[in-house]
């Protein structure tokens, strides 16, 4: 089955995206014959919820169709089946929006030590991780790109809270 690459499906979904608050995270492709689909993994600083996953995906499949009609791309005439999701928590943090939009969670850093996450700097550079019993750092973030959030069901601590909802400016040196 002829299926698009995945260059030639971005510039089709990235003004949906755009318009629904969210950043393409991944799109992978997986070639079956009838079986074959499209994944998107989206995320936004609001996180997307059922209801926004399905109308998007609605979107975009309309958007598909478009394309695909007017010759843009070609799907091979059998058909596909769109996935929309989101990364999910076990998704390594990579960007600096990933951990923007997770100050305050516990993460697994690439050495293996649980820190949380504080603010991050203007120029998104940098985070500022808080150990388990309140010791601040200033941490590169391409140093620590990799962590992975940690499922925790234990409330913040007042202490932990305080240093989690500190700027970043606070802890510059």
């Amino acid at each position: 089955m002829a299926m698009p690459k995945e260059s030639e499906l971005i510039p089709i979904i990235t003004p949906a995206l755009e318009a629904a608050g969210l950043d393409l995270e991944g799109l992978k492709i997986t070639r079956a014959g009838a079986h074959s689909q499209v994944t998107i993994a989206v995320d936004g600083d609001t996180r997307p919820d059922l209801d926004a996953l399905e109308a998007l995906s609605r979107n975009v499949s309309e958007l598909f169709d478009a394309a695909e009609a007017a010759g843009t791309i070609k799907f091979g005439g059998q058909g596909y089946n769109l996935e929309l999701t989101t990364m999910g928590v076990g998704a390594p943090l990579t960007a600096p929006r990933h951990f923007r939009r997770n100050r305050g969670r516990l993460v697994k850093l690439p050495s293996g030590d649980l820190q949380r996450l504080g603010a991050v700097s203007a120029d998104e550079s940098q985070v500022v991780l808080i150990s388990p019993k309140g010791a601040t750092q200033l941490a590169e973030l391409g140093a620590i790109g990799g962590a992975v959030v940690e499922v925790e069901f234990a409330t913040l601590s007042d202490e932990q809270a305080a240093l989690v909802a500190k700027d970043f400016s606070d802890f510059e040196v």
